[in-house]
Parts: structure tokens; C-alpha cells; sequence
């Protein structure tokens, strides 16, 4: 896999779908704020992380969710190279 996949992957999510974080109670929020130290983490996890760091709930009433959330799941395993992975692959200073 070549270097730089999370940042590729973030790239994707935010320059490029629009999911960059948001202020929630006050406080800055980003996709990363959920990511565990340690682990394995899935398409659909991510990109239900990714989803609440925009204030995108589950429980939305939005008719959009859950085509973005399918659409980010894909857009993980493409820059990630599998449907699960180590949390530690999901930093920005991973080396692959």
C-alpha cells in the first residue's frame, strides 16, 4: 500500500465530500476525535465517525445519511485497503 492512505483518505472526506468536523457544544470537533488509540476499525465505523464529527446523527432525520455513509464506507476500503483496519493506520503521521 502506498504511504500516506489516511491522509489521502481525509483528503477525500473533507476536501472532496465536504465532512471537515464542526463546532459541537462549543467544542471543535474532526473524525479523528473518535478514532481509538488502539484496535481495529471499520468502513462503517469510520464513516459513522466521520458523520457524527459533522453533527450527523444516526438518529438524523436526514435523507442523505445514509448514501454518505455508504460512499465514505467505499471510500475506505479504496484508500485503505481493506474493509478493517488497525485504529493505528488511521493516523495522520502513519507511515503506510
Amino acid at each position: 500500500m502506498p504511504k500516506n492512505r489516511f491522509r489521502k483518505l481525509m483528503h477525500y472526506v473533507c476536501v472532496d465530500y465536504g465532512y471537515c468536523g464542526s463546532v459541537i457544544n462549543g467544542q471543535p470537533t474532526h473524525t479523528t476525535d473518535f478514532i481509538p488509540e488502539f484496535g481495529l476499525v471499520s468502513a462503517s465505523e469510520f464513516a459513522g465517525w466521520v458523520m457524527l464529527a459533522d453533527d450527523c446523527h444516526p438518529d438524523s432525520a436526514l435523507s442523505f445519511r445514509e448514501h454518505h455513509k455508504r460512499d465514505l464506507e467505499v471510500a475506505f476500503i479504496k484508500y485503505m485497503g481493506a474493509e478493517i483496519v488497525p485504529a493505528q493506520d488511521l493516523r495522520w503521521d502513519a507511515e503506510s
